[in-house]
């Protein structure tokens, strides 16, 4: 609580409060502690039950690179927000290399 409070600027308290339900916080206090956990506002006050890790069979994973002596690269999952975020698997046999372009700042 004490972190949280410090990197939104929102009071421990009020933190306190709104953890508890004791208190319906304004749109202001909502945006900081979105921003200060990384989510987004939607996301924050989204109550979903359901889980947000997804299990991909391997025989769904993408194969998105093959290399000349058996190596491969594997996108097993990925998601857009608040990322982007990408899970891969990726074997490089002895003497393979894979060059790519980084991803773009902020992207």
């Amino acid at each position: 609580m004490d972190a949280l409070a410090a990197r939104s600027g929102v009071s421990r308290g009020t933190v306190v409060q709104i953890e508890q339900a004791r208190t319906n916080p304004g749109v202001g206090t909502v945006v900081r502690l979105a921003d200060a956990l990384g989510v987004s506002i939607a996301r924050l006050l989204d109550y979903d039950e359901t889980s947000v890790v997804r299990i991909i069979p391997a025989e769904d994973a993408v194969r998105l690179w093959s290399g000349p002596d058996g190596g491969s690269g594997v996108l097993l999952t990925g998601i857009g927000a608040p990322g982007p975020l990408e899970l891969w698997t990726w074997h490089l046999r002895p003497g393979e290399t894979h060059a790519s372009d980084p991803h773009p700042a902020g992207k």
